[in-house]
Formats: C-alpha cells, structure tokens, sequence
C-alpha cells in the first residue's frame, strides 16, 4: 500500500528503528509489519492496551427517540472530521445528533466546523469528558485518514456503543 511518508521520512524511520533497542508494539499485526520490514523479532516488545476502567457500559440507557453519533478526539481534517460532517449532513434522521467531544487544532477547522453548526442544529460541540455523552450515544464513529491505534474508539466500545471506523484506524 501506498504510504503518506516521503522516501527520505521512510528512510529517517528504518533507520531510528535499526538504532532502537526495544519498540513497543500494541498489535500483532504492527509487529508483523516490523518483521517483514526486516527488524529483528528480540527488539519487538508486545504491549496489550487496555481502557480506563470507568469505561464500561451504563447501568442504564436513556429510552428518548434521539439517535445520538459521538466523535471524541481531535478536531482536525486528518481526523476525517470534514468526511464525518458531510455524512452526518446526508442522514435523513430528523431526530438524530452529532456530537463532537474535543478541540480544534486550528482557527480554520473551527471556522469551518462552526459553519456546519450553524447550518444544522443537530450538530454540537462539547468539550471535555467524554464519558457521559458515550452512555448516551448510539453510535461511535471514527473517520480517521491516519491512525496507528484509536483509544477513543475503544473507549467507546468498552462503554457498550457500536463503532464504525475508516480502514486507517
């Protein structure tokens, strides 16, 4: 597969690798990624990455007909946040919501993420833990275009809310 890094970052990469005495790996595919690429199985430490225990499913669930789409992290296009804003504008569920737990990464992303707010009521932003919105939501998703390994969708997973991912997560 195609790669984002350039010759002379894949280059950098191979070559701080060659130099590491232990990389942490959280996934057997990350590590057989490693092998292939010809770095020696003894410098491969295989971690297991784990949520926060206070992630775990509510002991009960709101019953309102509101489908509530929860998306924590940061808000950036890298992140698919602009993918996500498009799809959610196509759902042609009056009585659904969008919410966005996170911050932006630039003055731009909040222009443009306001816009769409200011459009569709559905859509908010909310800062800070996102605990008690993924008690209330319906769904998770993660569009990213770049991520090694997601916790906020495994955070949403151990809160019991089905989770929809690119195949970049």
């Amino acid at each position: 597969r195609d790669s984002w890094l350039n010759g002379a970052q894949r280059r950098k990469a191979l070559a701080e690798y060659a130099l590491a005495d232990r990389i942490y790996v959280h996934s057997e595919y990350v590590r057989q990624s490693f092998l292939d690429a010809g770095i020696p199985a003894s410098t491969l430490v295989r971690t297991v990455l784990t949520t926060d225990p206070r992630f775990r499913p509510p002991t009960e669930r709101s019953r309102d007909d509101v489908f509530r789409i929860v998306y924590v992290g940061r808000v950036e296009m890298t992140k698919g946040i602009a993918l996500l804003l498009d799809a959610f504008e196509r759902l042609p569920i009056e009585k659904a919501k969008l919410t966005i737990v996170g911050g932006w990464s630039t003055r731009a992303v909040r222009k443009y993420v306001q816009a769409h707010m200011a459009e569709d009521p559905r859509i908010r932003l909310a800062p800070g833990d996102p605990l008690p919105i993924l008690h209330r939501a319906g769904a998770y998703v993660h569009p990213s275009y770049e991520d090694g390994f997601g916790y906020a969708p495994m955070e949403a997973l151990a809160c019991g809310v089905p989770v929809i991912v690119t195949e970049d997560t």
